[in-house]
């Protein structure tokens, strides 16, 4: 789960010109414990916040543009004395992401990446490496030519960097990158992201990818109750693997090598289930349509079923419909809470063929909000949205066990 005392990340560029009015970036932190004493800084920098929490608060510190990766990028660093939950979150005129930020106990030492391209607009992919507490050696292999320091590169090209403590790399194209292949010598985190642009606006997705050591076997994948929208399942392998993938009565086998990437469709009612003789990534991509020109897109993990928590926490944000999408076995639905506030007993739950799971979803509220979804005697997988006149996000929600 995405705890821990200590994080670093780094704000992806809000946008593919340099305009930058109208962003807003934050860091959403959330503490467990009374009397949480939590730092932020920016490195090489003399921004420094610091503030006590007390247990299930949740406090939104704003990052000015200078944090956000360019020109200038710096690295963000969170500390804190007892376990907190962190999120990022972008929101600029044309598009909104948050991401949950992992502790630097998550970080790893191989990533593969994966960068979707959009179907209805020119983009433009990157991801970032950030290093944390050692001087690292890094070797990148790209899957797509790159221009870098002047240089270009065609694709299978490799790159080796070392970087100081907090140093980061960013590597961008107009190709899709995904497929590139990093190795460090000490564990880094790694953060991927796809832009769009149209004459209508911006879109923009990223996500903290999960090092291979943490990948699962087996996956639950919903759709969004979203009739404007189309969703896209990427399955990443890094070594030779066989897939079991279902949806609905008929199961299908699907054979990845090494370093492979498998799209599928999600259907707006038919939940999609993966299981994998070796670990695997899997990761959703959602593009909705808000007007006949625009489409906003969203990026997000998905939590392997071996990896289901007992609780959650949701964190919603201002001007945003959100809503919840959970999973739970199917003969513990009653045992489900928001709040510590049971489900409706009417609440609608669907069952997954070919597994012991069933699932719901449900608005929650608009606005600000810090909620916990729990259970009592069973495991959960939680997901959360949000849907505005011109904007969309998603999430997966983060885990307390």
């Amino acid at each position: 789960c995405p705890l821990g005392m200590e994080f670093v990340t780094i704000l992806m560029e809000n946008r593919s010109n340099n305009n930058t009015s109208g962003n807003r970036s934050s860091i959403t932190i959330s503490a467990l414990y009374t009397s949480t004493y939590v730092s932020v800084f920016i490195f090489n920098t003399s921004f420094h916040e610091h503030f006590i929490l007390a247990a299930n608060k949740t406090v939104l510190v704003s990052i000015e543009n200078p944090a956000e990766l360019g020109s200038n990028s710096k690295t963000v660093i969170i500390r804190a004395n007892s376990s907190i939950a962190v999120m990022s979150f972008t929101l600029n005129p044309d598009s909104t992401e948050p991401t949950i930020v992992y502790p630097v106990t998550y970080f790893g030492t191989e990533y593969y990446i994966l960068t979707p391209k959009s179907r209805h607009q020119q983009s433009f992919t990157k991801f970032t490496v950030i290093n944390f507490g050692y001087m690292n050696l890094i070797n990148v292999n790209i899957s797509g030519s790159i221009f870098y320091n002047c240089t270009f590169y065609p694709a299978g090209s490799k790159l080796t960097f070392t970087l100081l403590e907090y140093e980061t790399i960013q590597i961008e194209s107009d190709e899709d990158l995904t497929g590139s292949h990093i190795v460090s010598q000490y564990p880094v985190a790694v953060l991927s992201k796809t832009a769009a642009t149209c004459f209508a606006g911006n879109t923009q997705v990223f996500e903290q990818l999960s090092p291979v050591c943490k990948w699962g076997t087996s996956f639950i994948v919903l759709p969004f109750s979203d009739q404007n929208s189309s969703d896209l399942v990427y399955v990443v392998a890094s070594q030779d693997t066989n897939l079991q993938v279902q949806a609905g009565l008929t199961p299908k086998i699907i054979s990845l090598s090494g370093g492979e990437t498998k799209e599928l469709s999600l259907e707006n009612s038919a939940p999609l289930v993966i299981n994998a003789t070796a670990g695997i990534m899997v990761m959703l991509y959602h593009e909705r349509k808000t007007n006949s020109t625009l489409t906003k897109s969203t990026l997000m993990n998905v939590i392997p079923t071996e990896k289901f928590s007992s609780s959650y926490i949701s964190i919603s944000y201002p001007n945003f419909e959100s809503h919840i999408v959970l999973i739970t076995n199917s003969s513990e639905t009653s045992g489900v809470m928001v709040d510590k506030k049971t489900l409706s007993p009417n609440k609608t739950w669907r069952a997954i063929p070919g597994t012991e799971f069933s699932w719901t979803n449900f608005n929650i509220t608009f606005g600000n909000g810090f909620h916990m979804v729990t259970h009592s005697s069973s495991l959960l997988g939680v997901y959360e949205y949000g849907i505005a006149s011109f904007h969309s996000w998603s999430s997966t929600e983060t885990c307390l066990d």
